[in-house]
């Protein structure tokens, strides 16, 4: 088990993404619940294809944004991003028009009500691919004015801080 991120609900349980057992046909990959007892959920069920992989997830509203791939034999064919309503049921009607194939590693919900995302993204004058855009909450991407690191490590973790700084925590 490798858990990249731990997510406090308000009822004492714990969401853990990451290399985590799939505990039912139901679970998507990635995501496992434990209760205030730190048992695993058994009942916990999120509506997903059996090949999609959470990578990431952050609060955003009263509901989740998840980070997901399509894996098939540990071949990833391609990143998304879902809406999850509180219940983690899918929310229709969200679908980020991505350039190509994008590669979503985190996300983290800013203070303007936009999603910092980090993975591999094209704007659209360049073919150059940037590793953090802006998914303004009109569904629109933002590349500027977002972190450009040089560290080449992929980004586990995002965090915004309240003096405006981003951090970022990657696997070395």
């Amino acid at each position: 088990v490798l858990i990249d991120e731990l997510h406090p609900l308000a009822d004492g349980s714990l969401l853990l993404v990451g290399t985590v057992p799939q505990v039912n046909a139901q679970q998507p990959l990635g995501l496992l619940k434990l209760t205030p007892g730190g048992e695993v959920d058994s009942g916990f069920a999120a509506s997903f294809p059996a090949d999609i992989r959470i990578t990431g997830l952050t609060r955003v509203g009263t509901g989740w944004l998840a980070a997901t791939r399509s894996e098939t034999a540990g071949t990833i064919s391609r990143s998304s991003l879902a809406k999850l309503d509180s219940s983690f049921g899918r929310v229709g009607g969200f679908a980020p028009d991505f350039r190509a194939a994008p590669r979503v590693d985190a996300a983290h919900a800013l203070s303007d009500g936009a999603i910092l995302l980090e993975g591999a993204f094209l704007p659209p004058d360049t073919a150059e691919a940037q590793r953090f855009v802006k998914l303004r909450s009109t569904g629109e991407f933002d590349f500027a004015g977002v972190p450009r690191p040089t560290d080449p490590a992929r980004t586990t973790v995002i965090h915004a801080g309240t003096d405006g700084r981003i951090y970022t925590m990657a696997p070395h």
